[in-house]
């Protein structure tokens, strides 16, 4: 699933998180970043519809890895959690500069460590 078009910045290319696969084969380094939570879930806070979709995505980034794949992934801190309710408000428009603040933050935090 593409949503968005795939975007050079410098001499690198980005694509929408809902391409996974298979455009990510083949790469040393993959860097999957996720307004979901995936890895650590926690089912009492996360809507069935996440659930769901890490039954599609945790293999998809285990086979990417068995293939020899470096993977690393950003998942939303508590911070982003919050705000958008476990990922059920992520559209609310009203939220979109606080989301902004929350992933530059995460972003800042994160800097360097891939």
């Amino acid at each position: 699933m593409l949503v968005l078009p795939v975007i050079g910045i410098g001499d690198r290319r980005y694509m929408d998180g809902g391409l996974y696969d298979p455009l990510a084969r083949g790469h040393d380094l993959v860097v999957a970043v996720s307004c979901l939570p995936y890895l650590n879930l926690d089912p009492k806070r996360v809507h069935p519809t996440t659930r769901a979709q890490q039954s599609n995505v945790t293999p998809a980034l285990a086979e990417l890895r068995a293939a020899g794949t470096r993977v690393e992934t950003i998942e939303p801190n508590e911070e982003f959690r919050v705000l958008s309710a476990d990922g059920r408000r992520l559209l609310d428009a009203s939220r979109i500069g606080d989301a902004y603040a929350a992933g530059a933050r995460l972003g800042a935090e994160l800097h360097g460590t891939f």
